[in-house]
C-alpha cells in the first residue's frame, strides 16, 4: 500500500514589514518566513503545506505568491476584495490559474488552491456567487 504523504493544510508565512490593514485583529511582532516554514517542515518530515491567506494583510498576496513560486512543495490561498472584476483576474498573470478555475467552475489550479474573499462579508460578496455571475463564465 502506498503510504500517504503528510500535509500541514494550514500555515501562514509573514515578515513585519509586510502592510498591514487598517486596525487589524492581530499584528505580528516577529517574522515567520517561507524559509523558515521550509526548515520547520523538513525537521519534522512534512513534505507539503497549503499557505493560508490571513486577515491581517488583507488583499496584499505578493508574499505568498513568491512563496508558491519558489517552493513547489508549497500551495495556497489568496485574499480578493469581493469587488474584484473578473478582468482583473484575467489580466494579472499571477491569478491566471485561478481565473481558469473560475471559468471551469472549480477553484483547483497548480499551487493555488481556492479563493477567499476578504473577511467582512456583505451583499457584495455574495453577488460574486450570484446565478448572474456564475452564468457569465
Amino acid at each position: 500500500m502506498t503510504e500517504t504523504p503528510l500535509v500541514d493544510a494550514h500555515v501562514h508565512v509573514f515578515t513585519r514589514d509586510m502592510p498591514l490593514i487598517d486596525n487589524p485583529r492581530h499584528a505580528p511582532t516577529y517574522d515567520f518566513t517561507v524559509e523558515q516554514l521550509i526548515a520547520t517542515m523538513d525537521a519534522h518530515g512534512v513534505p507539503f503545506a497549503v499557505i493560508a491567506a490571513a486577515s491581517p494583510w488583507g488583499d496584499y498576496n505578493d508574499y505568498t505568491i513568491a512563496a508558491l513560486r519558489a517552493h513547489p512543495r508549497l500551495r495556497g490561498t489568496v485574499i480578493l476584495k469581493p469587488t474584484v472584476e473578473r478582468y482583473i483576474l484575467d489580466c494579472a498573470a499571477w491569478l491566471q490559474p485561478i481565473a481558469d478555475a473560475w471559468r471551469r467552475g472549480r477553484m483547483q489550479t497548480e499551487n493555488l488552491v481556492g479563493l477567499v474573499l476578504c473577511i467582512a462579508c456583505s451583499s457584495s460578496t455574495r453577488s460574486l456567487f450570484s446565478p448572474d455571475r456564475r452564468s457569465a463564465r
